[in-house]
């Protein structure tokens, strides 16, 4: 499923960000990755709907909604690179409408949302 044109997990692997190899295991890794998420449900791993779905469900056990989900990739954002009311408005407009450009597994940064899922793992715990 993650083969030649995955660039998330060459991402992953060169990041040197301290939550690289725990967004490996969720991106790739056992029963609770998003690997095989889309396996067992059939779907594409570029859809951004199925990300949510796959954060909100089994990365956090349902304890946050889709707007709480989004106040919290806010405040990743925020701690990550910071943000600007301008980079805010975008990411709530894209949070709602099919998701950011860069989400396609065949993007360069992709791999970011999974240090997110990384980093908002324990809000599940």
């Amino acid at each position: 499923m993650f083969g030649l044109f995955d660039k998330r997990m060459k991402y992953l692997k060169r990041d040197k960000h301290p939550l690289a190899k725990k967004a490996i295991h969720l991106y790739a890794g056992d029963n609770r990755s998003y690997s095989y998420y889309c396996g067992a449900t059939g779907s594409d791993v570029n859809d951004w709907n199925t990300f949510k779905s796959w954060i909100i469900n089994w990365v956090l056990g349902g304890k946050v909604e889709d707007g709480e989900l989004l106040e919290l990739y806010l405040q990743w954002a925020e701690s990550e690179v910071g943000t600007t009311d301008s980079t805010r408005k975008l990411i709530v407009n894209y949070w709602s409408n099919g998701g950011p450009p860069a989400f396609n597994k065949k993007d360069d940064v992709s791999g970011q949302f999974w240090i997110f899922a990384a980093w908002v793992e324990p809000y599940g715990s």
